[in-house]
């Protein structure tokens, strides 16, 4: 890891977990510090140091965990079933909540799909993105929609996305939050037939709004 100090670029030490050849993801929380988890286990660093590992929940699935936080004691973290022979396939998407010490019992999506990206405005107010890239589905398969979860807390809902035009989107998004009342997915240009437009989603608090763009070229991030 690399940490801005200001005026250089420093090298902390190697986190106590993050070996885990599943993936691995970091939340940092300004003037208090940074969470690391990998498919098994978690770490706080303090501004000093790493904390001893504390293991994520028994039910928790390993693969490709997404992770935000929106304070020392409150984070959420996805993770994701591998899939079909390790390919990133429809799986178990599971969820725990982080209060500082402990992880909370797990939370399993109803249905089938793959977290791609996700953000936290409060503990209550954050937002996923979750489908499967065109170039890792066949069209022999079944589709598998572009959506956008919500978890307030407890449990996660689909939100659904008024696109004017019939612009719906296949491939997974991006997502951001500045406040609970305000966020914005983007979904970019994807590799299916015919391909996924570029759109874009707003959050008001209430209700999701997308509208096309005219980026000349796929965005592939979003802050």
């Amino acid at each position: 890891h690399l940490r801005d100090d200001g005026p250089a670029l420093g090298v902390l030490p190697l986190a106590p977990v993050g070996g885990d050849p599943v993936g691995a993801a970091i939340a940092c929380v300004a003037g208090s510090g940074c969470l690391q988890v990998d498919g098994s286990s978690s770490t706080w660093w303090d501004g000093d140091g790493w904390a001893a590992p504390v293991p994520l929940p028994a039910g928790m699935m390993r693969t490709d965990p997404q992770l935000s936080c929106t304070s020392a004691a409150s984070c959420l973290v996805v993770t994701t079933y591998f899939g079909i022979e390790g390919w990133p396939t429809p799986a178990t998407v599971t969820s725990s909540t982080w209060d500082g010490v402990a992880w909370s019992p797990p939370v399993t999506l109803d249905h089938p799909t793959r977290a791609l990206d996700i953000d936290c405005a409060t503990e209550s107010a954050c937002f996923a993105t979750a489908g499967v890239r065109a170039g890792y589905w066949t069209a022999i398969l079944p589709p598998v929609p572009a959506e956008v979860l919500r978890w307030d807390g407890a449990a996660w809902t689909v939100e659904p996305v008024a696109y004017p035009g019939g612009a719906v989107p296949n491939e997974p998004g991006t997502v951001s939050c500045s406040s609970p009342n305000t966020c914005t997915v983007l979904s970019v240009a994807g590799e299916g037939t015919p391909p996924s437009p570029t759109v874009v989603a707003q959050w008001d608090g209430a209700t999701w709004t997308g509208a096309a763009t005219d980026a000349a070229t796929p965005a592939t991030a979003l802050a």
